[in-house]
């Protein structure tokens, strides 16, 4: 049999499909335009096609993220933390301080030694420093967002962007785009300023080695880069797609819920 997990965050769709010996078959990323409960349905086709099975093969689906009583299909429901959680101890179990930057939130909590969430913060409800600012940024400068990142990384004089609101920085992109500053300067001075924001919340827990950082911001070199020299640590890493650790997660849970259920 099959597993599965779906995370319904407000920018992206992820879903993850696990066979009953904890290999992922598939799994999908992408943002959607459409209603969000449609593209968790089409996620779900998709994977389980390229699989070679069929919707019936999968015995238990878990849900998570900002739309997840909205998936139709869904066997049942939990929260991100909990799928996050069991997604980096699978990974790997030493892990005590996770960051997970998506669309629209920062999170950060800690887990003990026994595997539980001994603290945890999230950002308020502001988009600085997340996805959908970058994606702002991006679309400021004309450049893909999965580009950003390399031309961080290539700065050399990294220029400060001042405002964290979204409008307002966007407005003083174009203003040092129009003095003739580089790209490579501008998504520099960008992704230092995302990382301080993420620093802010997470000095409001405890940063216990190793951390984790994962969601689609973790995959901007620029972004990780700074955090670390913030932090003046390393970042645990791995080859699992940073932005599925939600899905990933819930599809772990509901293959542990399916063999309690059917533990011959």
């Amino acid at each position: 049999m099959f597993y599965a997990g779906c995370d319904l965050g407000s920018r992206t769709v992820k879903f993850v499909l696990l066979n009953d010996d904890n290999n992922i078959k598939g799994y999908r990323v992408y943002s959607y335009k459409k209603h969000p409960g449609d593209a968790a349905l089409e996620a779900m086709q998709t994977v389980v096609e390229n699989a070679r099975i069929s919707m019936k093969d999968v015995s238990h689906t878990v849900a998570t993220g900002y739309g997840r009583k909205i998936i139709s299909f869904a066997d049942s429901i939990m929260n991100e933390i909990a799928c996050i959680k069991k997604a980096v101890l699978w990974l790997n179990p030493q892990i005590r301080t996770v960051i997970e930057v998506g669309g629209q939130t920062i999170r950060c909590f800690n887990i003990s030694e026994t595997g539980r969430v001994s603290d945890s913060v999230t950002n308020e409800k502001c988009a600085s420093g997340t996805g959908k600012f970058i994606e702002i940024m991006s679309g400021a400068m004309e450049i893909p967002v999965e580009d950003f990142g390399s031309h961080a990384i290539k700065a050399d004089e990294p220029i400060p962007i001042t405002n964290q609101c979204g409008v307002f920085a966007e407005s003083e992109i174009v203003s040092r785009l129009n003095e003739g500053a580089s790209m490579d300067n501008i998504a520099g001075g960008i992704c230092i300023s995302i990382a301080k924001r993420v620093l802010s919340i997470l000095n409001k827990i405890a940063i216990i080695e190793p951390v984790i950082m994962v969601g689609g911001v973790a995959k901007n070199k620029g972004v990780v880069y700074h955090l670390e020299e913030a932090l003046g640590i390393s970042l645990s890493r791995h080859d699992t797609d940073a932005q599925i650790f939600p899905a990933l997660g819930a599809a772990l849970i509901a293959l542990a819920n399916s063999h309690k259920e059917n533990p011959e």
